[in-house]
């Protein structure tokens, strides 16, 4: 062989019972991620000490566009940032 592992076929009626169960499981794009990229080969997935680091990537990510949004947003407020949140009034 050429050192590839043989994938075996599949079928129509396989890719629909795998998208139902991936839309039954994993509704939310973000969890069907998180999930499928710690999937491993072997279909267990990582340990928790092995994953910490995409959260903490994602924590990032989702606290930069947060900043983003607000300093792109506080211009409709007259740059009152605290005119953005009902809870700052």
């Amino acid at each position: 062989m050429d050192g590839h592992a043989y994938q075996f076929p599949i079928t129509d009626a396989d890719r629909e019972r795998a998208m139902a169960l991936i839309e039954k499981l994993w509704n939310e794009p973000l969890e069907g991620f998180m999930a499928l990229h710690n999937l491993q080969e072997d279909g267990n997935f990582k340990p928790a000490n092995m994953v910490t680091q995409l959260f903490a990537q994602l924590h990032y990510h989702i606290r930069g566009t947060m900043v983003y949004e607000g300093d792109w947003t506080v211009k409709d407020f007259d740059n009152n940032i605290y005119k953005l949140s009902p809870f700052c009034s």
